[in-house]
């Protein structure tokens, strides 16, 4: 992608998240937790709106994380009800949000009332009253030094995206140090544990793969190398073993973006660099995991997954389901009746009845549930709840909104 564009898009991206983020009415919220050694996924609790990154506390006792500009904590185990942390003249924090090594500080990433560009702000992690860090903005906060000295961030300046790092003391009078030059977006900084890494994503390969860099910005090196999809948010364990990053499929948006309410994957790869594999799939994106989750004891992570209107999976319009189709290895399955399916059908879709006992089995046995998957039925609603059966058992899956009603209105060729 040309940088130009790039460019646009993430200026696009970060203005959506200056302010707390929109999100549909019939949107559920879950905070999980998941055991990366099992993939055991566990609710702590839902919450019939957006809530977005959790961080965990270094005490292990509590998930602090934002919503409708505000931020607030919750007991691990999801007891008791959330206590919002007052946070002054921050009033519009957004999803990037990062605690002081030694756990007593909260720094926000938030516009104030008269001014709603992102800037970074530091409180108490009880809350009080928030200091201004970055006076020039958009500035979203991803990393703190372990030494406490320093804070890593991503920042628009002259309308190019790049890290830059600034002393986290806001007495001290320091300008910020800008560690990337390359055209396109670089983003997500976070220090490893010893101090000596910022990990980071760039597009800068073409796709968004992660990256790291020594803390000074020097000798950077590509970390992930995804040929079909797009890693953001390189999170590092506190024992600095591993990294936990979120996955977009290549087709799903652009490289520079991190959108909401998509198919997405948690992976994890050795620090050091090595093969990666895959923890686990989710329906969600912005928000899922922006900041760093990881638990003190370096094996569980916490993390937001969504549904909308009780659904886990895109519902597609017919230009996007349309292009969707076209990308090499999607698979196409119609879950109307035979009859239906013999009286015209999309080009090249199966067809599996819903309504038939030996449904789920049949799907199995005729798809490959590694392989994103479009379904369809005669208006969107069956689909819908074959879509939901799928996912449960592993499939990624993308339903045709009004189905193949919509599909023949807008003059699309049939079989």
């Amino acid at each position: 992608m040309k940088p130009i564009n790039m460019i646009s898009l993430a200026i696009g991206i970060c203005a959506l998240v200056t302010t707390c983020t929109q999100a549909p009415a019939d949107l559920t919220s879950r905070l999980e937790v998941l055991d990366v050694e099992t993939c055991e996924r566990t609710i702590v609790k839902e919450f019939p709106y957006l809530i977005e990154a959790p961080n965990w506390t270094q005490d292990g006792k509590w998930l602090i994380y934002n919503s409708k500009g505000k931020i607030y904590r919750l007991a691990v185990d999801g007891s008791g009800e959330p206590e919002h942390i007052e946070t002054g003249v921050a009033v519009s924090c957004n999803n990037d949000h990062v605690i002081s090594p030694d756990g007593r500080m909260l720094a926000v990433s938030s516009g104030t009332s008269t001014d709603r560009r992102s800037r970074i702000f530091i409180l108490p992690l009880e809350g009080g009253e928030a200091r201004l860090v970055t006076p020039e903005a958009p500035s979203y906060l991803h990393g703190w030094s372990p030494d406490g000295k320093t804070l890593a961030y991503c920042a628009e300046r002259n309308g190019e995206f790049d890290v830059y790092t600034i002393d986290a003391d806001p007495s001290s009078g320091a300008v910020e140090k800008r560690l990337t030059t390359e055209p396109g977006l670089d983003d997500g900084p976070e220090y490893s544990p010893d101090g000596r890494y910022i990990w980071f994503n760039s597009v800068r390969s073409g796709l968004m793969q992660l990256w790291r860099m020594g803390a000074d910005g020097s000798d950077p090196r590509m970390m992930t190398d995804h040929p079909d999809r797009n890693a953001w948010f390189g999170h590092v364990s506190p024992d600095g073993n591993r990294v936990a990053y979120i996955t977009y499929h290549k087709g799903d948006l652009e490289p520079g973006q991190h959108l909401s309410n998509r198919n997405v994957e948690l992976w994890m790869l050795p620090a050091e660099g090595g093969e990666p594999v895959r923890l686990i799939r989710l329906f969600g994106g912005q928000g899922s995991f922006n900041v760093n989750s990881w638990a003190p004891d370096s094996r569980h992570l916490a993390f937001v997954s969504y549904s909308v209107r009780g659904q886990e999976f895109p519902t597609l319009e017919v230009p996007e389901f349309r292009e969707l189709i076209s990308r090499d290895g999607v698979q196409l399955l119609d879950v109307r009746t035979a009859k239906e399916y013999a009286a015209g059908h999309i080009p090249e879709a199966a067809n599996v009845d819903f309504r038939s006992r030996d449904f789920l089995d049949s799907v199995l046995a005729t798809f490959d549930p590694e392989k994103p998957l479009a379904i369809y039925c005669r208006s969107g609603i069956k689909s819908a709840s074959a879509a939901g059966k799928l996912v449960a058992a592993g499939f990624v899956v993308y339903n045709l909104g009004d189905g193949f009603l919509a599909w023949q209105a807008d003059d699309q060729s049939a079989d």
